[in-house]
């Protein structure tokens, strides 16, 4: 009852209250990407608030699909489902699909009449953004690509002597005294990035040259989604050490390059050294990497096939490519003036 009450409470606290007073104000927008215009499909990183584009587009054909930045919990799909269900009896020309980075998510959500399959969002990262540099020098035996929130633990990397760190904000999850902690925990590590708005984050050049720089990736959340980071090390031949977790990430991982350890700095610190040991070719991480990207792909275009014979998966609903973050009353002209040129 208490951490239910906490959570409802959360956005109002001290530290969250100018960014939910922000979001509120503001027009509803969302991180959205077109995949075809004729009929619509578009890729959406959120559920909530989409009446408006449901409405724009009532007289047309629409395909919705929504990928999760979370653990997607057996309540979440519960909360989300009747909405979902609304919507679609509202507008019956429309069709929605979950996109499930982990697959007993997609029969939860089919047990609640909705449509959903197994498509981890990271398949939807370009590789040709994240390559492996052969000419790179090795300068950190472990990097870390995180937000600076304590659901990312990053004091588990504590025991690490030689760590590079990239990091950022969100609203949401900062807190200060998190960072105060982290700061003195990992003194001794290179904070190669370190943004406070979003314009000073790393771009997608900067995070593939330091994960080239890097024998290791960290990934040390026990309940996020897929994770971007970890797709993106893996493309930059990165073997991972990982702690046991929830939300999607371990779907590319296969034990010859990655370590799964307990939360602990020693056991973390033991894994890097093991993988550092060990030397798994980067050129096999990425190519495992690439082919199970791929698998997810093509069960998506299998999926949507009777609808659209040859869909392309544009670059990407993820965290680098031409994401773009609209109203929704401008995404829902912007397909509708597309249908009808």
């Amino acid at each position: 009852m208490i951490e239910r009450l906490k959570h409802r409470l959360r956005p109002f606290l001290p530290r969250n209250i100018g960014f939910t007073l922000k979001s509120l104000t503001e027009k509803p927008s969302i991180h959205a990407h077109i995949f075809s215009s004729n009929p619509a499909v578009v890729c959406l990183a959120r559920e909530s608030r989409t009446a408006v584009l449901h409405d724009e587009l009532k007289d047309q054909r629409l395909i919705l699909l929504y990928i999760f930045f979370r653990t997607v919990k057996p309540e979440n799909v519960v909360s989300i489902s009747p909405r979902i269900r609304e919507k679609l009896k509202q507008h019956p020309n429309h069709r929605v699909v979950m996109l499930c980075n982990e697959l007993p998510t997609v029969d939860l959500f089919r047990a609640e009449g909705v449509e959903a399959i197994f498509c981890n969002h990271n398949c939807m990262v370009n590789e040709n953004f994240f390559t492996i540099d052969e000419s790179a020098v090795k300068k950190y035996d472990a990097i870390y690509n995180a937000s600076l929130g304590p659901y990312k633990r990053h004091l588990l990397a504590a025991k690490i002597k030689s760590l590079a760190l990239i990091t950022y904000r969100y609203g949401g999850t900062h807190q200060a005294g998190y960072e105060k902690d982290v700061r003195k925990a990992l003194a001794h590590a290179t904070w190669l990035v370190d943004a406070r708005k979003d314009d000073q984050k790393a771009s997608a050049a900067d995070v593939a040259r330091y994960n080239n720089q890097s024998r290791v990736g960290l990934c040390l959340s026990q309940m996020e989604g897929a994770m971007f980071a970890s797709i993106e090390y893996l493309l930059c031949g990165l073997p991972v050490v990982t702690t046991r977790n929830t939300g999607g990430r371990d779907v590319f991982f296969e034990p010859q390059y990655v370590e799964t350890v307990d939360d602990d700095p020693e056991a973390v610190n033991q894994g890097v050294q093991n993988l550092i040991a060990r030397a798994p070719a980067a050129s096999f991480i990425r190519t495992r990497t690439v082919q199970k990207m791929e698998e997810h792909r093509q069960r998506l275009r299998d999926f949507l096939k009777d609808e659209i014979p040859q869909l392309e998966i544009p670059w990407p609903p993820g965290t680098h490519g031409p994401l773009t973050y609209r109203t929704l009353q401008a995404l829902g002209r912007t397909l509708r003036q597309a249908s009808l040129s």
